[in-house]
């Protein structure tokens, strides 16, 4: 039984999930579940091609659910702790990733961290485009992803709580590359940019961003109380 849970939500890229998936098999050090989020469009031909395997658990979504839907997916089927997000148009390029990663997260579980992304030209970026949460950040904001974003803004939505909380970290250690396709989907996404970009900088988000970290802070301070015998205190006969 493993507490790691790696998710992919993949929209008509099929082959660039099996990538993905195969590279992750391939440099993890530990075991862990896979969660492949697909449209109900698509639905057959995933099932097709991954089939029925220990650990994996394929999820027809509405074609036009948002990430905020698939992001509930998640949290409702999901027993794990630490939860990976990946992207179905790239490849891992580190060994080792799950242990590097698992290693940088705060140890009452609270917190963002993530890999390093390669572009195909060669050009690493440090901002936060997947990465690892846990399902304590999840259960303590209530949802993966706000609502008011149609996909863009997500990450960097979840980055700025995590820095708001000191809590945000970008583990230089780890790479992936990112394929950047090219398609239909990514272009749709691409013409409704602007919408979430907008939404980002307004005053609705900023609020949403320290209400969240307002919570966040509270679960941390709770957790680091322990309760510690009184030294001083002779046992009662």
């Amino acid at each position: 039984m493993t507490d790691r849970l790696t998710v992919i939500v993949s929209s008509k890229r099929l082959a660039g999930c099996i990538k993905m998936v195969d590279s992750l098999n391939e440099t993890a050090t530990g075991d862990f579940n896979l969660m492949i989020a697909c449209r109900v469009s698509d639905f057959q031909d995933y099932n097709e091609a991954i089939g029925v395997k220990p650990h994996v658990q394929l999820f027809p979504t509405p074609d036009n659910n948002t990430p905020r839907e698939n992001g509930l997916i998640v949290l409702d089927h999901n027993k794990c702790e630490h939860i990976f997000t990946f992207a179905d148009d790239g490849i891992m390029l580190t060994k080792g990733w799950d242990e590097l990663l698992l290693n940088a997260m705060w140890s009452d579980n609270i917190g963002v961290v993530w890999p390093c992304t390669q572009n195909p030209d060669g050009k690493v970026l440090r901002h936060c485009f997947i990465m690892m949460l846990t399902k304590t950040w999840l259960k303590t904001v209530g949802y993966w992803s706000w609502d008011k974003f149609i996909n863009y803004y997500v990450d960097p939505f979840i980055q700025t709580v995590g820095e708001k909380i000191g809590r945000a970290k970008c583990v230089d250690g780890v790479v992936w590359l990112h394929a950047h396709k090219d398609d239909e989907w990514s272009k749709g996404l691409r013409n409704k940019a602007g919408t979430d970009r907008e939404m980002f900088y307004s005053m609705e988000t900023k609020q949403e961003i320290e209400r969240v970290a307002k919570l966040l802070r509270m679960e941390i301070k709770q957790r680091s109380v322990e309760w510690r015998p009184c030294t001083g205190c002779q046992p009662s006969l």
